[in-house]
């Protein structure tokens, strides 16, 4: 207990010591004690040491930059930063998700297989994407598209990279009916996303 005291006693003065005009130094506390713990918290969900690192240096900078707007009357510290991290992580993936859904809607022939993420971070900090894009989709296939036919062409298109001339030859479909299936497939994924990841996509 004396050491959740003490911690939360700590934090309240790197919080007074950045709102007394300190920030550089209050700054360097802080990320000193929770770049750490976050970065951990990260690598829980990604698997990937160098994003982890990279997205916990981009919570704190966020930290950093929105420090003098925390209301310690409104909880702790600790619980702050949790939050910033728990959005942070949630818009690292509302991204790369989007990204991913703009690659699988290129006409075929366009080059499918690189997905650069941006980062919205004022600071010079890139994320190195190392996320397995292929299994993020392919989990979105499975829990969105119940009807099995879709779900097919889909894998056809995305995860064999087939043409829609090679997949109608394949499914023995018109290429009128697999774009459709695949357009209403893609919608319903679209909506899927838009509903799950805000709720699902909590780091802890």
């Amino acid at each position: 207990m004396n050491e959740t005291i003490s911690s939360i006693e700590q934090d309240k003065i790197y919080v007074k010591e950045y709102n007394e005009g300190n920030k550089e130094s209050a700054f360097r506390k802080i990320y000193k004690k929770y770049h750490a713990k976050i970065k951990f918290k990260f690598l829980i969900s990604c698997r990937d040491d160098d994003l982890a690192n990279d997205l916990a240096s981009e919570v704190l900078i966020k930290v950093y930059e929105n420090l003098s707007g925390f209301d310690e009357e409104k909880g702790c510290f600790n619980t702050w930063i949790s939050m910033l991290a728990t959005y942070h992580y949630r818009d690292h993936l509302r991204k790369s998700y989007v990204k991913n859904m703009v690659t699988m809607n290129k006409e075929p022939g366009e080059n499918c297989k690189e997905v650069q993420f941006v980062s919205d971070s004022l600071t010079p900090l890139q994320i190195v994407n190392q996320i397995d894009m292929k299994k993020m989709v392919h989990n979105i296939v499975k829990d969105s598209l119940k009807n099995e036919t879709m779900r097919k062409l889909i894998k056809m298109q995305y995860f064999q990279e087939m043409s829609m001339q090679e997949i109608s030859d394949e499914v023995n479909l018109p290429v009128g009916t697999v774009k459709t299936h695949i357009h209403r497939a893609k919608r319903i994924m679209e909506k899927f996303i838009q509903e799950k990841i805000g709720k699902d996509a909590v780091l802890y």
